[in-house]
């Protein structure tokens, strides 16, 4: 055999050598990528599930010149790439934990940041809300956009107008029996003044019971239930607490997305644009009205939406918002989906003015074509004035909190309420009476009351009050009741003349004639004062104690001859004969 070349051979393995390094390179080097991806994540699953529920719950600090979340700023440096903005933010919310994860900070790298963010995602739910009240909610939405679409031509506000106008025409019947309850209060008034009359001048608590006795009887008499006028409002109040989140959450109710989009979209909007949010930050936390507004006049809002990183099917819950149809928030040149801001004036201000006037004209209105108790108060009266200010007020300051969407239909609605009130005071007007009814209810109830019945006694009588506050109701004893609060008045009458004629000088008739004293005359004559008590408390000597020692041989003749007495005497107390002391 012929010898082989040493550089021969040596070219041969070099070139297999370069041949075996081709066909495994490949393999290789996506083994060993692989291996550096694993390799970069230093933390655990524990310590990654650990840390992202102690940076999800973390709130922000209001005191801070950066008010995002810890969430929010470690997302913003991920996608900005930032490694040691994302290790800071991961340090600071770790170590004010009361038992902070223990992990080396300075290992953290941009894998372990996105293995944080990829296990802070959550799924948003897409299933829509379900219940009796929820069947209601959604029935009553799909009406309300079908009216914004059909009658409001796609304008919500339009939608919102017509939609108060068919809930007050179904509240009608409701609103017809209240003004029947209140035509039959109106017609018992002067009973009721008459009962009133009749118990005047008496407060003790046996008299006040007795008479809310005597009424509650006269209205069951007239068939009259005073709670019967509480039964529409009753029913009104569940409907307009059903229709209330139908107003104010179009997305859910009106658009048919699920509530787990709607909180989604509300986290989406607050999120920072570093974040990949939307940034609007919204200046409500009541409904969705301002969202559906946002969306509807961003048009960036969908591809945003489909790649943030707070959610896993952000993708999927974009798709569902596209295909939703959102209504237009625009009237007259306003956008009603935004809140009206004081510190930023703009004509979205009339909304709370409006909402304030209207409201209070309603409430004065409501009052004047409602039949008021006949005890009316000093109390009573102060209290419907703070109520007038009070409640329109109120009214006008959730106008500022909420989008001017819900401030116009509050505002609607009320106009409308009212509107139908003021027609049915022309249709079914409240009786008036004169004088004479009044006395002639008087007769009726002072003279035409039949005896009550009472619980007899052991004589099988039946058992009066020893007051004599009942007297007025039997026959026999009416006439006598009568004349006898005729002389009770006479006496009090006289007596207080008496009283006051005491306190005045002697030449002056009334306090008109009561001539002025200075401070000097006033300070004097508390100086006597004092001094003539002072010496009335003085004890008296031996000498004066045996002049005041009574006559007891004159005494048969003073008590003959009493002094005067111009006190008038009570007419229901016999007076009581003197006996001689033996």
């Amino acid at each position: 055999m012929p010898q082989v070349k040493k550089s021969h051979f040596v070219f041969a393995l070099l070139a297999a050598f370069l041949l075996c390094s081709f066909l495994v390179t490949p393999a290789a080097a996506g083994e060993t990528a692989e291996t550096s991806d694993a390799a970069g994540v230093t933390l655990s699953p524990g310590e990654l599930k650990n840390l992202g529920d102690i940076i999800a719950a973390a709130k922000a600090d209001a005191k801070a010149e950066d008010t995002r979340t810890p969430r929010d700023m470690l997302t913003a440096a991920f996608l900005a790439g930032d490694l040691p903005e994302a290790v800071d933010v991961i340090k600071k919310v770790n170590t004010a934990q009361s038992t902070p994860v223990d992990i080396d900070y300075d290992a953290l790298t941009l894998a372990d940041i996105e293995a944080l963010v990829e296990i802070m995602k959550t799924e948003v739910s897409m299933e829509k809300p379900g219940g009796f009240f929820a069947v209601i909610q959604l029935a009553a939405g799909s009406l309300l956009n079908w009216l914004t679409q059909v009658l409001g031509g796609g304008n919500y506000i339009i939608g919102l107008a017509v939609f108060a106008l068919l809930i007050e025409a179904l509240m009608l019947p409701l609103t017809v029996k209240q003004q029947k309850n209140s035509i039959k209060f109106a017609s018992l008034k002067p009973k009721e003044a008459a009962i009133r009359k009749k118990y005047a001048g008496r407060e003790d608590k046996v008299t006040k019971n007795k008479m809310a006795v005597e009424i509650q009887e006269m209205y069951q008499k007239e068939g009259y239930n005073p709670f019967s006028g509480c039964l529409p409002m009753f029913i009104q109040l569940p409907i307009i607490f059903i229709l209330y989140y139908v107003v104010v959450n179009p997305i859910v109710y009106v658009m048919k997305l699920s509530a787990g989009i709607s909180e989604a979209l509300t986290i989406f909007v607050n999120t920072s644009a570093e974040a990949g949010g939307l940034g609007a930050g919204l200046t409500t936390s009541r409904g969705t009205i301002q969202i559906a507004s946002l969306i509807k006049d961003n048009p960036e809002f969908i591809e945003k939406l489909s790649k943030f990183q707070y959610f896993s099917n952000s993708a999927e819950v974009a798709e569902a918002v596209a295909g939703a149809q959102f209504p237009n928030f625009n009237f007259f040149g306003l956008n009603f989906g935004l809140v009206p801001d004081i510190t930023n004036p703009d004509w979205l201000l009339i909304i709370p003015v409006l909402t304030f006037l209207v409201s209070f004209l309603s409430m004065k209105l409501t009052r004047k074509l409602t039949p008021q108790p006949a005890e009316n108060d000093q109390a009573t009266g102060c209290s419907n004035n703070i109520m007038d200010i009070g409640m329109p007020a109120f009214s006008a300051y959730i106008c500022f909190i909420v989008p001017a969407a819900l401030g116009f239909y509050w505002m609607v609605k009320n106009l409308l309420g009212t509107a139908s009130r003021l027609v049915l005071a022309k249709v079914m007007p409240l009786p008036v009476f004169t004088e004479e009814d009044y006395k002639a209810a008087e007769r009726e109830i002072l003279k035409g009351k039949t005896a009550r019945p009472s619980r007899p006694g052991p004589t099988g009588k039946p058992v009066r009050s020893l007051h004599h506050i009942d007297d007025e109701d039997f026959e026999d004893t009416r006439a006598k009741a009568l004349e006898r609060k005729a002389r009770l008045e006479a006496y009090e009458r006289e007596l207080a003349e008496q009283q006051a004629a005491k306190k005045r000088p002697a030449g002056m008739k009334n306090e008109d004639d009561r001539p002025m004293r200075s401070l000097f005359d006033i300070l004097k004559g508390k100086k006597k004062t004092s001094e003539s008590a002072g010496e009335a408390e003085k004890p008296e000597t031996p000498a004066q104690e045996e002049t005041a020692k009574p006559d007891t041989e004159g005494q048969e003749s003073c008590e003959s001859n009493p002094p005067a007495d111009n006190t008038p005497k009570n007419p229901d107390k016999p007076e009581k004969k003197k006996q001689k002391g033996k």
